[in-house]
């Protein structure tokens, strides 16, 4: 049953993050094939735990957003700008709820990606979301 609200939880956010991610897709996965060299995002959960509380169990799990850009063509000042009008979706409305089955997101901070071996620049926002 939480996977498939996981599920629901990524399809949401990417639906949002692609209002303001225009410069490419946004997928609901962590593994993405970029080989087209294109700029994207992505919407995944990294970890997660569950506790009860009586009888009602609640999950507690971080959801990352990731944007990835031509390393040629941007800087981190691009990734930052992209960061900033992501965290900017849950500022403006921190009890995105999904009717009730979320209980709020909150901005748990940020990792630039590795980009070693990778045509790509990137950035991951994570926010804690109790559902």
């Amino acid at each position: 049953m939480t996977g498939s609200i996981r599920k629901l939880i990524r399809e949401h956010v990417a639906t949002l993050v692609g209002d303001v991610f225009t410069a490419g897709n946004t997928h609901c996965t962590r593994a993405v094939d970029a080989t087209d060299g294109l700029p994207y995002a992505n919407v995944f959960f990294s970890d997660g735990q569950s506790e009860y509380d009586g009888l009602v169990l609640i999950n507690f799990a971080e959801l990352v957003v990731g944007i990835h850009l031509p390393w040629k063509d941007n800087t981190d000042d691009n990734l930052d700008d992209f960061a900033d009008a992501i965290s900017s979706i849950f500022e403006s409305d921190p009890n995105i709820s999904l009717d009730n089955i979320v209980s709020g997101f909150t901005y748990a901070g940020f990792e630039y990606g590795d980009e070693d071996e990778s045509p790509f620049i990137s950035i991951y926002s994570k926010f804690n979301v109790q559902y």
